[in-house]
């Protein structure tokens, strides 16, 4: 296999390939999205839990910023977010890939008819 040409049964699975990757990416959006929103609530109850502390509301937030479990979200958040930059990443370059060897199959078309016509 060259470079740049694809058999059609290796294009089936470039496609196949990146449809795959982006339902993963799908699921990993969702579970940044499920995360983020789970962080929120975390934030809102450790609000709560210090209303009744002394201090000011810049104070009560510090607190609740560092409660622990708001905390545990800080790491799964960079986590979900480097896996859907990472699928983004392999999706980007396969489907250059793909365009990459449309427009050379195109040209490759182009040029066999040309010879065909030159041939005539």
């Amino acid at each position: 296999m060259s470079a740049f040409k694809l058999p059609s049964i290796e294009l089936e699975q470039a496609v196949d390939y990146v449809e795959k990757l982006g339902i993963k990416k799908a699921e990993a959006e969702k579970n940044l999205y499920r995360l983020t929103e789970e962080k929120k609530v975390a934030m809102s109850i450790a609000l709560l839990n210090v209303a009744d502390l002394k201090g000011t509301q810049a104070h009560k937030e510090a607190v609740a910023t560092t409660d622990e479990d708001v905390i545990s979200f800080i790491n799964k958040i960079a986590d979900a977010k480097e896996l859907v930059a990472s699928l983004t990443s392999k999706i980007n370059a396969e489907e250059h890939r793909l365009r990459l060897f449309q427009t050379i199959s195109a040209n490759e078309r182009r040029e066999k008819g040309f010879y065909q016509k030159l041939g005539d």
